[in-house]
């Protein structure tokens, strides 16, 4: 489990932190009026503590700052690489060796145990050393023979910067920054001398857009300049006509190519658009239209126009009153947000800047936080995941790094599935829908993985998949041959026919990419000599390291996908013989073994740790 991965549980601690930079005067600034919202009274002085918004396409996070505003914004298919084909053609070849040698370890750990299950003796030292001289073989032969091509998958990037300079605001007072979760909108809003300046921004799904929205309290009050920038060299600016500003790049060389446009519409004084910039002067108030995209059409073709897609896209919202936008933007969210709600009740500890809120909730009582956090993450599921878009990666769809943690990938033994947890028990049905798309393209390189790799039917995924779709094995052969990830991945799938009872959605979606899973798993699993049951192998026990045989985590995860697969044919009444070779098997698979600390053994040999503080409980699955 990647820290980073933890989304939505992560955004939501990382963002309702205390702030470090430097506070505004600010300190009679009145909580906003919506109670579900987060507010501070400084802005974010880095990126962990903006405040992210999302249209499941577009995100952004919004630092809030007074003389200069930044907004960092990513598009969901903006990734390094380029279609590509990851399994190792021939890896099977060396499938029975490596067995042979894990087998092997088996034997040697087994004798050590027997000898001495304290570890202690020097007959039983000497078996585990050449225990893990047996692990090593296997793992080194997986690393020359095995893995995919290449051996590391690509990452996600940041598309670019929207960034908005205030001459004169640098003395802001009654300074408040809030993200409002009921209507999905960021606001800033702050004094200078008399006039109260305030800035809402919002990633529109109906608009496909970022709007920003910059207002004075007095009229000709608004002025700024606007720019675009973006850590990918080079890329460029150039002004589009009178009141906009285009800018392009690609990644790495031959990469995705990408372009973002930002159109000004203001109302009264004067705008004026260069190559370097937007500048606006006196106005009333002034929307900001910001639309991007990439080349990417899907995970074999990137050859789509970007710049042609942000021009049709412009165009289909030219002429929109930001009042229009606005209504769009908050009734499309509003139809998914407030299908929950939830009291715990409220304390007079509500009406505290949230990081305040953080730093007492250990000593104070405010059940309202935790209902806050909820959701939060509800509402960073909205803002990530929506139809027709990619799946909520590890950092979600917001990243501002060109080389993210664990490149803020897809990471499927257990992050991916983490972020759906809450879909169907939230009542947010609908945004798992780009998980079901990335299953069906999983479905059609994982046949090939699972052929090249097992000489077995169906399909396979690991533990990590990319925008490029790669199911082969990655990094390195002690974490990387992880092979249950599809396996995990379609109890989604089953999930949303019980919660929805769905049988259309079942025969057309679900359950072909089930009954493939299980296919791979009736043709992978072998009969273990030493025990008579049915094991997998070669894999791991997530993230403990190490590969193994029949380590318990995969076997709860196949039975659990037997189960499933074969009561959803009886449901649609087909495939009766494959279900009823499905219930056979799952009671031949290894069952879960207490040992003799009265753990659940992770793996078949009785030789857990009780010392062994990681973080990791993969086995508890079941």
């Amino acid at each position: 489990m990647k820290t980073a991965g933890l989304f939505p549980v992560l955004l939501a601690s990382v963002s309702l932190l205390a702030t470090d930079g430097p506070w505004l005067d600010a300190s009679e600034v009145a909580p906003p009026e919506e109670p579900l919202s987060l507010w501070y009274r400084r802005a974010a002085t880095k990126w962990e503590e903006a405040l992210p918004i999302g249209n499941g396409r577009l995100g952004a996070m919004v630092f809030g700052g007074a003389p200069e505003d930044r907004i960092q914004f990513n598009e969901s298919t903006l990734w390094t690489g380029k279609p590509h084909e990851y399994q190792h053609d021939g890896a099977v070849k060396f499938l029975p060796q490596l067995r042979q040698f894990l087998q092997e370890m088996r034997h040697l750990e087994r004798e050590a145990l027997k000898l001495d299950p304290d570890r202690k003796s020097k007959g039983s030292q000497e078996k585990w050393k050449a225990a893990r001289a047996k692990q090593k073989e296997a793992e080194d032969l997986a690393m020359k023979e095995f893995m995919s091509e290449p051996l590391r998958q690509k990452a996600y990037q940041p598309f670019g910067d929207l960034r908005l300079t205030f001459a004169g605001h640098e003395q802001a007072g009654d300074y408040r920054r809030d993200l409002n979760l009921d209507t999905a909108t960021a606001t800033t809003r702050y004094k200078i001398g008399d006039v109260t300046f305030t800035r809402e921004t919002f990633a529109s799904h109906p608009d496909q857009a970022i709007i920003v929205r910059v207002m004075a309290s007095k009229p000709g009050r608004v002025s700024f300049v606007a720019r675009l920038t973006s850590e990918h060299k080079p890329a460029t600016t150039r002004a589009v006509g009178k009141d906009a500003l285009a800018l392009a790049g690609h990644v790495e060389d031959g990469g995705m190519k990408f372009e973002a446009r930002l159109r000004a519409v203001a109302e009264g004084g004067k705008l004026t658009a260069s190559d370097e910039q937007l500048a606006v002067e006196n106005a009333d108030a002034v929307t900001l239209v910001l639309v991007g995209a990439t080349s990417f059409k899907n995970f074999r073709d990137m050859g789509a126009d970007p710049a042609a897609r942000c021009e049709k896209q412009m165009a289909s919202i030219s002429g929109r009153k930001f009042d229009a936008m606005r209504a769009a933007h908050i009734a499309d969210h509003q139809a998914l947000f407030r299908r929950v709600a939830l009291d715990l009740g409220r304390t007079d500890a509500a009406k505290n800047p949230t990081d305040q809120r953080i730093a007492e909730f250990a000593a104070g009582n405010d059940p309202g936080l935790a209902v806050l956090t909820f959701q939060f993450g509800r509402y960073l599921t909205i803002t990530g995941s929506r139809p027709g878009g990619q799946p909520t990666n590890l950092q979600g769809i917001w990243n501002d790094l060109l080389r993210p943690p664990w490149d803020s990938k897809f990471t499927c033994n257990i992050n991916t599935e983490m972020n759906y947890w809450p879909v169907e028990i939230a009542n947010l049905g609908e945004c798992a829908g780009p998980l079901f798309d990335a299953i069906d393209e999983l479905v059609e390189s994982g046949r090939k993985t699972a052929q090249a790799h097992y000489g077995a039917r169906g399909w396979v995924l690991h533990h990590n998949f990319d925008l490029w779709r790669g199911t082969a094995p990655i990094n390195a052969s002690n974490h990387g041959i992880w092979v249950p990830g599809g396996a995990w991945l379609c109890q989604h799938l089953w999930e949303h026919y019980l919660f929805t009872g769905d049988k259309k959605f079942l025969a057309r979606r679900a359950y072909p990419a089930m009954k493939g899973a299980a296919e791979f798993f009736t043709d992978f699993l072998i009969k273990d000599p030493l025990t008579g049951w049915l094991i997998s192998g070669p894999s791991n026990s997530p993230e403990q390291g190490g590969l193994v045989m029949g380590p318990t985590m995969d076997h709860q995860i196949v039975r659990s996908l037997f189960a499933n697969t074969a009561e959803a044919a009886r449901v649609l009444r087909r495939d009766r013989e494959f279900a009823a070779t499905l219930d056979a098997m799952r009671k031949e698979i290894a069952p879960n073994l207490v040992g003799r600390h009265g753990q659940l053994q992770e793996w078949l040999e009785d030789k857990d740790d009780p010392k062994n503080q990681h973080r990791h409980l993969s086995h508890l699955w079941g």
